[in-house]
């Protein structure tokens, strides 16, 4: 339910064309979101330190999707996204 919320959230505050700020992207309710996000259309920027948590969510986009995540290390990179959906607590 959590995930579907968050979701519909961004889908209605935002434009496929819009490239999205995710924090939290690798947990369980991070990844279905992200993932769902991916299959409209959307670019994603996840912020992660973890090589290995991004590959594994690269993985599960597929192709297509993996073509529009891009990883972050710091939370500056997300300066020109416009939404940002924060499922980790700013640190």
């Amino acid at each position: 339910l959590t995930a579907a919320v968050v979701y519909q959230k961004v889908r209605r505050r935002t434009e496929p064309s819009d490239e999205i700020f995710f924090t939290g992207a690798t947990s369980t309710v991070g990844t279905a979101v992200v993932l769902r996000l991916l299959r409209d259309g959307y670019s994603i920027r996840v912020l992660t330190r973890s090589a290995e948590r991004f590959g594994r969510l690269v993985a599960l986009a597929g192709p297509e999707g993996g073509r529009r995540l891009v990883r972050a290390e710091r939370y500056e990179e997300g300066s020109r996204c416009r939404t940002w959906v924060l499922g980790s607590p700013l640190t």
